[in-house]
C-alpha cells in the first residue's frame, strides 16, 4: 500500500511540474509584451487599437498580450499595486474587444509612466 501511495505522489508531482512548465512557456515575459504591444512608438499595436484603427484581430492580440502581462510578477514594487494596474488594463482591453468603445479607458490604463515609475527597475 505504501509503495502505491509513493507512486501516486510521484505521478501527481510530475504532472504539476509539467503543467507549470507549459504554463510558464506559454506566458510571455514583460519585455516581450512591451515589445509586441508598445514597440514601434506611434505605430504600436496599442496606439493602433486605442486610436480606434485596430481591427478585431488587433484588439484580441492586444488583449492576449495584456493577459500575459498580468500573469507576470512585477520586477519591483508592490505586487498588489501591479495586480490592480494589470487588472484594469485587462478589463479595459476586454471591453474594447467586446465593442464597448473603451479605447480611451484602455489608453489611460496603459499609461507607461504610471507603471514604469513604480515597477520598472532603473537600467
Amino acid at each position: 500500500m505504501r509503495t502505491w501511495l509513493t507512486v501516486v505522489a510521484v505521478a501527481v508531482a510530475a504532472f504539476v511540474v509539467a503543467g507549470l512548465t507549459v504554463y510558464a512557456a506559454d506566458t510571455k515575459e514583460i519585455k516581450d509584451v512591451m515589445k509586441e504591444a508598445h514597440g514601434g512608438g506611434m505605430n504600436s499595436l496599442r496606439n493602433k487599437v486605442t486610436g480606434g484603427k485596430g481591427d478585431k484581430e488587433d484588439k484580441e492580440k492586444l488583449l492576449a498580450l495584456y493577459e500575459d502581462l498580468a500573469k507576470n510578477k512585477p520586477p519591483q514594487g508592490d505586487e498588489k499595486a501591479w495586480k490592480k494596474k494589470t487588472d484594469a488594463i485587462v478589463k479595459a482591453a476586454k471591453e474594447v474587444v467586446d465593442g464597448k468603445k473603451s479605447e480611451s479607458k484602455l489608453a489611460n490604463a496603459t499609461n507607461c509612466k504610471a507603471c514604469h515609475d513604480v515597477h520598472k527597475p532603473a537600467e
